[in-house]
């Protein structure tokens, strides 16, 4: 269930052959049900291709802000003005996206952000994501719901009720937030569940993934002036029959609250945060064949 590209994940194909063996892979990948060896095989040999995508297989500038040198000549001063120029482009918006493909079973997208931009805390309902660094550095955050200890489940509900209604039930940590900021009734829908990642990764960083059932709840924030990210995500969120959700974190349980000896976040359903939008960035490079 690995595409046959002529060399191992494809070596020696050009950066444009690169994207069209991802499209390839994914058909296969996201043609088998979950759950199966051959489907966890297919996303192992998805993930090692888009490992190796990088800027320049997708067109992306990464220029500084400023032109060379005067001493520099003039072509390499052009080139690095069309560069700055481009990237400016990519980052016209604090958080902006480009569809590099999308058909009904999966997606390529590349995501942009600006200094301090992040992704609220969300989740990918029933989808696969593999995602790769292009440029810049960012911080990823993913959590696991806590769904097997309905007694941990309970206790951190309570927990939250309780701190909403009167400030009681903990006293430190997320319940004056979770308290203060959402309520009883938000509280009440408290999910409970673990950090199961916390990372810093750039663009020597190897492609992650997040699954179905596994870090699917994540956020990410830029930590440079500008940051890319390449996803391949399926199904598609038009096909899932679900919405995002967001999430805010109320923060650690107190002590009593943890689970196997790590602490329980509260995560709280909210409605998507009304300063977050996401702004369309053209996709300049190669296009992508459908089958």
């Amino acid at each position: 269930f690995v595409m046959s590209l002529g060399g191992p994940d494809g070596e020696g194909r050009e950066a444009g052959g690169l994207l069209q063996s991802i499209v390839e892979q994914a058909y296969v990948t996201f043609s088998l049900p979950e759950g199966r060896t051959e489907r966890r095989e297919a996303e192992l040999a998805l993930r090692r291709l888009v490992d190796r995508v990088d800027a320049t297989v997708l067109h992306l500038a990464t220029a500084p802000a400023r032109a060379p040198p005067a001493a520099d000549s003039a072509a390499a001063a052009a080139a690095a003005e069309r560069a700055r120029r481009q990237c400016d482009v990519q980052h016209a918006h604090t958080v902006g996206s480009s569809t590099i493909f999308e058909c009904e079973r999966f997606t390529l997208a590349v995501f942009f952000l600006s200094h301090g931009a992040a992704l609220p805390l969300h989740n990918h309902p029933d989808m696969w994501v593999c995602s790769k660094v292009l440029y810049g550095r960012m911080h990823v955050q993913a959590f696991n719901p806590i769904l097997e200890d309905e007694a941990a489940v309970a206790a951190a509900v309570a927990a939250a009720t309780s701190a909403a209604a009167g400030g009681r039930g903990g006293g430190g940590g997320g319940g004056p937030r979770l308290a203060t900021s959402l309520g009883e009734r938000a509280a009440s829908s408290v999910v409970p569940a673990l950090l199961s990642r916390d990372m810093v990764v750039d663009g020597s960083s190897a492609a992650f993934e997040l699954h179905a059932h596994e870090d699917n709840l994540h956020s990410i924030r830029a930590l440079t002036d500008r940051v890319a990210f390449f996803d391949v995500l399926g199904p598609p969120y038009n096909t899932t029959n679900k919405q995002i959700q967001y999430y805010l974190d109320g923060g650690p349980c107190e002590g009593a609250q943890c689970h196997r000896d790590a602490p329980v976040h509260w995560l709280v359903p909210i409605a998507e945060p009304s300063n977050f939008t996401v702004g369309y960035v053209p996709f300049s490079g190669a296009a992508v064949a459908k089958r």
